[in-house]
């Protein structure tokens, strides 16, 4: 008896620390609701230094992911839609380069109409430039392009036209105008008007531009003065 007694005295200490031992018992903590979570990690990415950042394809395909588009559906792999996005892209770009090109081609063609020297003058002297009779100045461009001078004599043509018109009372001359004046002040009721803008065209082009002034160019815009006269009269 007294030698159980002892044994259950000394057994107690370790049935004492087997009870208390960490192991013995498992801690439990209450678990957070997944809304709340949810929320918190809200918060968390709502913070600049936390906040995903999304690539331009991935904010692509969110938006188009929001239409309610039936449609056709490939399976296109990552690549082939990449592909044809971006042939979209570059067609975009160089259809708004082409169109600023056009405007900024046709922007530098009016200034630069706008702003031609005195074509009615343009190298020669005043004593020439004043004389009002298309006979005699038509007489000089004829005899100046006997002697190949096409540059000199088409100058002569431009001017004798103008004070033709003038006489008509189909414009008024000014040695201070210039091509793009006397296009804006042509009656547009008058059947020659088509041939007028053609014949300012081909001088600017001869004069101010590259053509070449030979014979051919001579011969063109004498026609084209030509039908200018037998069209003057105004439409019906």
């Amino acid at each position: 008896m007294l030698f159980l007694t002892a044994a259950i005295i000394l057994c107690l200490p370790y049935y004492s620390y087997s009870q208390t031992s960490p192991g013995s018992e498992t801690e439990r903590y209450d678990r957070a609701d997944a809304e709340i979570i949810k929320v918190q990690v809200r918060e968390i990415l709502s913070q600049p230094e936390f906040s995903p950042t999304k690539t331009f394809w991935q904010w692509l395909s969110e938006k188009l992911s929001r239409w309610n588009w039936e449609g056709p559906k490939f399976n296109l792999g990552y690549q082939w839609k990449e592909f044809f996005l971006w042939v979209a892209i570059t067609w975009c770009v160089l259809a708004l380069a082409a169109i600023l090109i056009h405007v900024a081609w046709t922007a530098s063609l009016l200034f630069r109409t706008g702003q031609s020297p005195r074509i009615a003058t343009r190298g020669f002297n005043t004593e020439t430039a004043r004389i009002t009779s298309f006979d005699e100045l038509y007489l000089m461009a004829c005899n100046l392009a006997e002697k190949k001078a096409f540059r000199e004599a088409i100058s002569l043509l431009i001017l004798a036209l103008l004070r033709w018109l003038d006489y008509r009372s189909i414009i008024r001359f000014h040695e201070s105008k210039t091509n793009g004046d006397y296009a804006r002040e042509f009656p547009s009721v008058n059947a020659g008007r088509g041939e007028f803008m053609k014949f300012i065209s081909m001088f600017e082009q001869t004069i101010y531009g590259r053509r070449y002034s030979d014979e051919q160019t001579y011969r063109q815009m004498n026609f084209l003065m030509e039908q200018i006269q037998a069209g003057a009269a105004p439409k019906k």
